[in-house]
């Protein structure tokens, strides 16, 4: 099976994101110049997403902070009012006019909106899907990976899908992927995993003994590992592991 991770891997984060930004920025009308709002805001979304959440030093769940405020299910709601009302305290700092409630609103509105593949990935995976059965392993919050995985209508082409949310663990930890392993009934030796972030992605895997593991990034790494910039030279690493 190919493994793929989610995010930066198949998911284009970094446009979602910004692009999630600019909507708050325009929709809020805020006055600040965008790029020192989204920087503020970014900044004030990690600091109190470390200060109060559980998972968030171990990066099994809630990568990225503004997936807390896309839950509709209650998450640590014994944090989750708390987080939010410290990092009100520190956006109406930033010349909101709104109220909170419209702020979080404006939010949760564009959780649907913002889903896009990196480009030449479709083309991938459909080309990949010939190979073998695909799958995904993922570190998030399950509501929102899943939702992205919905989106993207990855169901309909992967075979097996995981969110650290769903288990409590994540990579690059072994339970995660033992647990993988376990519920779909794989052998590592059967298994590559691709994904952006060599710890993860790539070392783990292979600690675990996959077949193989690709680090899919245009940043090189100092490790010594299979390495792919782009989907084209991606394609090339996956197909080489197969003839």
């Amino acid at each position: 099976m190919i493994f793929f991770d989610l995010d930066d891997t198949l998911l284009d984060t970094q446009r979602i994101n910004r692009s999630i930004f600019e909507q708050i920025h325009k929709q809020l009308k805020v006055s600040m110049p965008f790029e020192d709002f989204m920087a503020l805001f970014r900044t004030h979304l990690r600091t109190r997403m470390i200060k109060h959440f559980d998972f968030s030093y171990n990066e099994s769940i809630g990568i990225n902070p503004m997936d807390y405020l896309m839950t509709q299910e209650a998450y640590e709601p014994q944090h989750m009012e708390a987080f939010k009302e410290d990092l009100w305290s520190k956006m109406k700092g930033l010349g909101l006019t709104c109220s909170k409630e419209d702020f979080y609103q404006v939010i949760m509105d564009l959780r649907n909106d913002f889903c896009h593949f990196i480009p030449g990935i479709p083309e991938l995976l459909e080309k990949a899907a010939d190979l073998d059965d695909l799958g995904i392993i993922t570190n998030g919050i399950s509501e929102i990976q899943h939702l992205k995985i919905d989106l993207l209508g990855l169901r309909n082409i992967c075979k097996e899908t995981f969110a650290s949310g769903d288990f409590g663990y994540g990579k690059p930890d072994p339970r995660f992927f033992h647990y993988v392993l376990d519920q779909a009934g794989l052998d590592p030796q059967d298994c590559i995993m691709i994904g952006d972030n060599v710890q993860n992605d790539v070392l783990a895997p292979l600690a675990m003994d996959f077949k193989g593991a690709i680090y899919f990034n245009p940043q090189a790494t100092r490790y010594g590992v299979t390495w792919a910039r782009d989907p084209q030279e991606l394609w090339e690493k996956i197909s080489s592991f197969y003839h």
